[in-house]
């Protein structure tokens, strides 16, 4: 997970003013540095190597240029030249930034900053925008290390040894928890580390703090693997509810905007990966009925198709069956899908789909009618409504999971 100039500008907001460079908010920060006296002409020409690099934001009083503001610009192209990510200006000074630097800085997306306030303090900033930028890598890194488990899925002994990257404590006996939070458009880097170091400092202080567990960020939101006799039992639905429960009543104090998916009981370590795609699929139904729990062992038939979501077999039917209704719909206007979605939606009841779509049951009946002349698949019969049942369960799948 990069950290970047945008995530700079958003913790120090209050502090500083884009001058130039708008574009460039995307570049990636990997240091700090600070320009004092290094550009002056006189200096440079005697040195060969500055200590300026790629990826580095760059931190400057100007003092070297209060008699000369130009020389600003000459710092700029040469920043540029090195690939350095930005500059912030603590105009202590009150130069006069050169129109020739801003011009340039634009045209190179180049962000320039000049400080408005007092708290803008070099070494406090150099310190928090390292470990900002550290926490932002430790999440990336911590995300692929789980992306690499579940893709060796079918090597037992390669996702117990990624396992054990991730937590060398944990043992055979484990179950995976997920929390998908709602997504923030405007949300950064810097806002995911600091609410999973928020969530961190709560589960310490709680029981799921065990060594033998893993919490960690993951995607959209956070995974807890509890693993160990003590925290699996059975095995059996009781104590799955009560570390679910445990994890939204003390670590995310029953926040409203999340969806929690409990998968299944495990036995074996090397089957981690079954149980955070189980984890990950029974949250990504809990946000798509509008949030709160969901267990994977009462997602029913859903189980057995969501390993074979990518399945061209599955898509097949799934479209072959569904298409003719969408192109009726197309041409004519109509709402035959919508009016099958909500009959399967609601147990194939007539008068649930009725309320659903908040049409009269005759006007439901005359639009399954269609669908039966459209697709030769009526509701009317077991066989062939199973079939408009299972095509919809695939969309429906395909939609959840993205």
């Amino acid at each position: 997970m990069a950290y970047t100039i945008s995530d700079v500008f958003k913790t120090y907001e209050h502090n500083l003013r884009l001058i130039a460079g708008e574009n460039g908010l995307a570049r990636l920060v990997r240091e700090v540095g600070i320009l004092d006296y290094e550009l002056l002409p006189e200096v440079k020409s005697r040195f060969q190597r500055v200590n300026f690099y790629e990826g580095q934001l760059v931190l400057s009083t100007f003092l070297y240029a209060k008699d000369n503001p130009f020389l600003i610009t000459e710092a700029i192209k040469y920043l540029v030249s090195k690939g350095s990510s930005g500059l912030v200006i603590k105009n202590v000074f009150h130069l006069q930034i050169p129109d020739g630097a801003i011009r340039y800085a634009n045209a190179r997306s180049f962000p320039v900053f000049v400080t408005t306030g007092d708290g803008f303090l070099f070494d406090e900033v150099i310190t928090r925008v390292d470990h900002a930028r550290q926490d932002a890598e430790l999440l990336e890194n911590v995300q692929r290390h789980i992306d690499r488990l579940l893709l060796d899925r079918e090597d037992r002994d390669e996702v117990v040894r990624d396992a054990h990257t991730l937590n060398p404590s944990l043992k055979n006996e484990h179950r995976a928890i997920y929390v998908l939070f709602c997504k923030d458009e405007g949300a950064q880097p810097s806002d995911t580390a600091h609410r999973f170091e928020v969530l961190q400092q709560r589960l310490n202080t709680t029981e799921l703090a065990a060594y033998t567990n893993l919490f960690a960020p993951y995607d959209d939101g956070v995974l807890l693997v509890v693993s160990g006799e003590r925290m699996i039992g059975d095995g059996g639905r009781s104590m799955g509810d009560k570390v679910a429960n445990l994890l939204r009543a003390d670590v995310l104090e029953n926040e409203a905007s999340t969806a929690v998916g409990v998968g299944d009981a495990h036995f074996e370590l090397y089957e981690l990966a079954d149980a955070i795609t189980e984890a990950v699929s029974a949250a990504r139904f809990a946000l798509h009925q509008g949030g709160g729990l969901m267990r994977f062992g009462d997602l029913g038939v859903y189980r057995m198709l969501l390993p074979h979501l990518q399945s061209s077999a599955l898509q097949a039917f799934s479209r072959q069956t569904l298409e003719p209704i969408r192109v009726y719909d197309a041409e004519t206007g109509s709402h035959l899908l919508d009016t099958l979605r909500a009959y399967c939606d609601a147990g194939q009841s007539l008068a649930g789909t009725s309320e659903l779509i908040g049409q009269h049951e005759n006007t439901v009946r005359r639009r399954l009618e269609r669908i039966a002349v459209v697709t030769g698949l009526s509701y009317r019969s077991a066989d062939q409504m199973e079939q408009l049942s299972l095509a919809r369960k695939v969309e429906l799948c395909q939609e959840v999971m993205g």
